[in-house]
């Protein structure tokens, strides 16, 4: 199963959800309520949606996800962003690469977003990029 911890920058919230089986999971995080997410992959289970809920241009915000201690790497799809109420989102990657996710357990990967617009009728847009990849896990 896939574990949320967060850094508030308001009220505490129930929001942050995944949802799905292995191997589709859906991770839903609410940036009304932080702006640093700790997402704990579960063995095995591949991320196929991401869902930005509450998004605010200008807004900076951090996951870091981290694979399992054993068994099975996780992965994420950066094809299947959504912001806000499940409409797709534009993520623009250094390269137009999305990351791949370093594979090796108990290591961990930094990404970071900026929401960079969401012009009338228009679909949200976000920066994308690494801060850092195969980093350890903190205690």
């Amino acid at each position: 199963s896939v574990k949320f911890e967060k850094a508030f920058t308001g009220a505490a919230s129930s929001a942050n959800t995944a949802t799905g089986s292995d191997p589709n999971m859906v991770i839903t995080l609410d940036l009304a309520t932080a702006n640093f997410f700790r997402v704990q992959l579960g063995d095995g289970e591949d991320v196929t949606a991401i869902n930005f809920t509450n998004p605010t241009v200008g807004q900076t915000f951090l996951i870091r996800l981290e694979q399992p201690g054993s068994g099975t790497k996780a992965t994420v799809v950066w094809t299947d962003v959504d912001a806000p109420d499940a409409t797709g989102a534009l993520v623009y990657w250094p390269g137009g690469v999305a990351p791949t996710l370093t594979e090796t357990n108990s290591k961990s990967d930094m990404i970071g977003f900026v929401c960079t617009s969401n012009p009338a009728g228009s679909t949200m847009a976000f920066d994308g990029f690494i801060v850092g990849q195969n980093m350890s896990i903190p205690a």
